[in-house]
């Protein structure tokens, strides 16, 4: 029987999607301890990235109307898979936790690495959601003094913070339009603590549901002089920044603006329909080049969308989602291929919210990820050695034992790998 080299295999199993890994958690007691580890967690993260392609992405799309259907309910999430410009029909996804009420049904805050953070409607209360491995958390309330129990308004930010491998929640309260208060969450520590600093922004009304980059939040808003600005919290340096939307769009304007992300960079959008035809939308696209320098903002077209009812949001590789004019049917535009297709859902509400989701095996048990914090040579102590390998060649010989989707995912996975190698060679 032919035996791989051991460092061929692990690099096999960093290109295995999160399914099969779960599923190859029994293999053997060394594997369990390697695919949980943290190293081998970060690394599988960073092959699933440096391999992206964003024509093949998954959406988690909520909509609250249609899970109003018991008095104490779990809210299902429709989960669609793309390949290209195609869509599969979706896979439901139960939330694993139990509102009491429909009031208490929550928006997406964010997705980022395979998490996605909520808080319900009527609530400050947060949570994440990790739906490739089934985990849910419900964060603790910081601790806020009773005088700002009742705040004039408030936004959440989430994101990740690459030097200290953590994941922050960074939440904004104001209490008037003078004073403001902003709490920072830390995963690897389940604790809020307060940030001394000043916030010019007292109302945001739109963001993209994701950090730029993973580890920079974005809302759009107006500053002090009530010209359109954006606002960004960097979850490394834990700092505020405030940075101008393109001249089109200062002082005085009153159209329709939303934040996007697009291809790794700030966008702005435009949006202006005319009474005489309520769908037909006229699209203008402003991209920020380079971050924090506002002479790279560059206009990227201008489009018109037929059958278009409103606009709902944008992905990173350039379709814009929003709902269709024939009666709340989800569709898209290709910006590429400039061209208009319907998602392979039910009707929705025009509550509906969208993410891109990508799975990962990110784990939100702050105990298990500070358990699992092993150094380089414990990674390579946890290597799968001889015998795991012939264990894996007898899973992979007995097709009865193995999903063919693993089957295909390992195939695929050891020509990636070998045409890799002759390239680096």
């Amino acid at each position: 029987m032919e035996v791989l080299p051991e460092d061929l295999v692990f690099t096999i199993l960093l290109w295995l999607p999160v399914a099969s890994l779960l599923r190859f958690k029994s293999v053997c007691k060394s594997w369990f301890s390697l695919i949980e580890s943290s190293p081998f967690i970060t690394q599988h993260l960073a092959t699933l990235k440096d391999n992206n392609n964003n024509d093949d992405h998954q959406l988690i799309i909520l909509d609250p109307f249609q899970c109003h259907d018991t008095p104490c309910y779990s809210l299902r999430f429709s989960l669609l898979s793309a390949t290209g410009t195609n869509y599969k029909v979706p896979k439901v996804l139960d939330l694993p936790h139990h509102f009491d009420n429909a009031l208490e049904s929550p928006n997406i805050i964010a997705s980022c690495n395979g998490i996605i953070c909520l808080r319900p409607d009527l609530s400050e209360n947060v949570s994440l959601w990790n739906p490739a491995l089934k985990e849910f958390r419900i964060l603790p309330e910081p601790s806020v003094p009773p005088e700002e129990l009742v705040p004039d308004d408030f936004y959440f930010g989430f994101g990740y913070d690459a030097i200290t491998n953590d994941y922050k929640v960074v939440k904004v309260i104001f209490l008037n339009l003078m004073t403001c208060r902003v709490d920072l969450y830390s995963l690897s520590t389940d604790s809020w603590r307060p940030i001394d600093t000043v916030v010019p922004f007292p109302h945001v009304y739109s963001d993209p549901k994701a950090p730029l980059r993973n580890g920079i939040y974005c809302w759009l808003g107006k500053d002090e002089s009530e010209r359109h600005a954006i606002l960004s919290f960097d979850f490394t340096t834990e700092v505020f920044k405030t940075m101008t939307v393109p001249d089109d769009y200062g002082v005085g304007y009153h159209g329709y603006l939303k934040l996007a992300l697009l291809r790794e960079n700030i966008a702005c959008i435009e949006w202006v329909f005319y009474s005489n035809n309520p769908y037909i939308w006229h699209c203008k696209i402003w991209v920020l080049n380079e971050y924090d320098v506002m002479e790279s903002w560059t206009k990227l077209n201008t489009i018109e969308l037929e059958l278009f009812a409103y606009p709902c949001a944008v992905l990173m590789n350039g379709k814009i989602i929003g709902y269709g004019s024939n009666g709340g049917n989800l569709c898209f535009y290709d910006l590429v291929v400039q061209e208009l297709k319907y998602f392979p859902l039910d009707p929705v509400s025009f509550i509906t919210e969208v993410v891109v989701y990508n799975a990962t095996l990110v784990s939100i048990k702050s105990t298990v990820r500070a358990a699992n914090k092993l150094s380089s040579v414990d990674l390579m102590e946890n290597q799968p050695s001889a015998i795991d390998l012939a264990l894996l060649k007898q899973v992979l010989d007995d097709r009865s034992s193995l999903v063919m989707a693993d089957y295909g995912h390992v195939d695929l996975a050891v020509n990636c790998v070998k045409n890799k190698q002759k390239v680096d060679k």
